[in-house]
């Protein structure tokens, strides 16, 4: 898929990335450093601009070490300079029909105008195959900025697993609770 878009394949792969540094820097919305309204704002304003791009990079592949998809919308400012090795940083996904991703993260290049990362994470339906439905966690990450980082697009991604995790498990507990309690 590099070829194809004409960028360099990365001389590493996996491409192993410390995000340490870059966590504190990627907020969770409803937390006290990111209110939901701000992360939405700055989400619609993201997608506006990524919408009106020439030319978009959407790396997909799993988080390294999970199972869990994830997906990377970026411009062609950042897309170019960041695609390959986003592409090394992920692990590769086995191949099927398009679908939504349990993490969709969202980076834009601005020039210089403002700043904004952080991530929110919201529970929502899935209908299964079967047509029952059943509640699930998905994340949005959002990056935009002069030149964005990649930690700092990983630390997003790390932070969005984490919790998706951690829901997934209070979920589990819920349901075994309720299972004991009948």
């Amino acid at each position: 898929d590099l070829k194809v878009a004409g960028l360099t394949l990365p001389a590493t792969s996996p491409l192993k990335v410390s995000a340490q540094g870059e966590r504190g820097n990627v907020p969770e919305a409803g937390s006290d450093a990111l209110d939901f309204d701000a992360f939405d704002d700055a989400l619609q304003s993201t997608k506006d601009s990524l919408s009106m791009s020439d030319s978009l990079y959407c790396p997909e592949g799993h988080a390294p070490g999970t199972r869990t998809g994830v997906r990377i919308i970026a411009d062609k400012g950042c897309g170019s300079r960041l695609a390959p090795d986003l592409v090394a940083y992920l692990d590769r996904a086995p191949k099927r029909e398009p679908r939504s991703q349990p993490v969709t993260c969202y980076v834009l290049s601005t020039g210089g105008e403002g700043e904004f990362s952080g991530y929110a994470i919201e529970e929502v339906e899935e209908v299964m195959e079967d047509g029952s439905r059943v509640a699930v966690s998905v994340a949005t990450v959002v990056v935009a900025g002069g030149e964005p980082t990649l930690e700092r697009i990983v630390a997003g991604i790390e932070l969005s697993v984490e919790g998706l995790e951690a829901d997934a498990k209070e979920r589990e507990e819920k349901k075994k609770a309720e299972e004991t309690a009948e």
